[in-house]
């Protein structure tokens, strides 16, 4: 079995200096990492070590890769590379930077008058909003998220909605196509 990526401090794919993890699912992790030539932070998606050997996953991360490189919309995690280091594969993406709706949605229900103020009804509906339209940009391309939860949405900078991990996406391939043409 592939010992999958290191978890410590290490280089990946020659440019990318692994800092830290950033989140972690069922068939990968999310790691926060440093590219050496254009000198910035990058989210750094690998499969995680038990998933590194099955054909079926390595399929479904190189789709996943794919169709969030042909989703280019402010709303979606962009891709940058896609790429391997040994035997395993690693999805280059925009970092984005803050919470996911999930901890947003847990603040909320404890219900601080901070929260309260700072999110009134019409901000929440906004970002809703906002995640419909991104979901509908993506659906005009023939793309259904299938994975679509309160922790895949980020929230960056407090206000910009992202759709992130497209890992169980599906595709209707002829609007797919067309939207590549």
């Amino acid at each position: 079995m592939t010992s999958g990526l290191p978890s410590s401090p290490a280089m990946i794919g020659g440019r990318y200096r692994v800092q830290k993890s950033l989140a972690s699912g069922s068939m990968g992790q999310v790691l926060v990492a440093w590219d050496q030539v254009l000198e910035r932070q990058v989210a750094l998606k690998t499969l995680l070590p038990e998933r590194c050997d099955s054909p079926r996953a390595q399929l479904r991360f190189v789709d996943e890769a794919h169709i969030n490189a042909q989703l280019q919309h402010p709303g979606i995690v962009a891709a940058h590379e896609l790429g391997r280091h040994g035997n395993d594969l690693y999805l280059v993406m925009r970092l984005v930077e803050g919470e996911d709706m999930a901890h947003l949605v847990h603040r909320l229900r404890k219900g601080s008058d901070e929260d309260r103020k700072t999110w009134p009804l019409a901000r929440r509906l906004r970002l809703c909003l906002d995640l419909c339209e991104t979901l509908a940009f993506a659906h005009e391309r023939g793309v259904i998220h299938r994975d679509l939860k309160p922790a895949n949405v980020l929230l960056e900078h407090g206000n910009e909605v992202v759709v992130s991990d497209w890992g169980l996406a599906k595709v209707h391939s002829d609007l797919f196509r067309q939207t590549l043409s």
